[in-house]
């Protein structure tokens, strides 16, 4: 009776769904696809809306009205997050929230190609997509920066040649004489 029991509880706890214990387990065939949800996500309660009219309770002999608190449950949403790796390295990871989610796979030489979204306070949806290799690191994205608009340049004119004074004139002609004194001197010596 006892190995009965043993066994019975063996099967249910390998049959129990993941979900009923709080936490998002990876589904097992989901690696090659990242974008794919995990079965197995935590759905929390369920939207319910509370009483708007409160409940009349009157009394023969001393007449009173109670009102029932509205029972409110937490909003519910979906969280998946999931990670596979493999004895080579090879990854992929993600996660999936409201309003951001990012998933990146990893391959055995570590080049990661992944992509990212989020809702920033403005409530525009942003999109990431990113590389990183031996090439270096390289974004796309709905939201760079943009950088301002170069205005246009006009190269100037070249310089006048400078023009020389009179007194500049003079100081290289009689230079120009010595020189060639010199020079005519030299060739007479041999």
């Amino acid at each position: 009776m006892k190995t009965l029991a043993i066994l019975f509880i063996v099967v249910a706890a390998t049959m129990a769904h993941p979900s009923t214990y709080g936490y998002v387990a990876l589904h097992p065939f989901s690696f090659p696809y990242v974008s794919q949800h995990s079965p197995y996500s935590y759905a929390g309660y369920p939207n319910i809306v509370p009483a708007t009219a409160p409940a009349v309770v009157k009394s023969v002999a001393t007449p009173y009205t109670v009102s029932l608190a509205p029972a409110y449950y937490a909003p519910s949403y979906t969280a998946n997050q999931y990670h596979s790796q493999d004895e080579l390295g090879q990854a992929s990871y993600g996660y999936d929230h409201p309003g951001q989610s990012h998933a990146a796979t990893r391959d055995a030489y570590g080049n990661v190609v992944g992509s990212y979204a989020y809702v920033n306070p403005d409530g525009k949806e942003i999109r990431v997509n990113y590389v990183a290799d031996n090439n270096g690191f390289r974004v796309s994205s709905n939201d760079l920066p943009v950088a301002p608009a170069v205005p246009a340049y006009e190269q100037p004119a070249a310089p006048l040649p400078v023009e020389d004074t009179p007194e500049v004139k003079a100081a290289k002609a009689e230079h120009f004489n010595a020189v060639a004194a010199v020079k005519a001197r030299n060739l007479a010596l041999e």
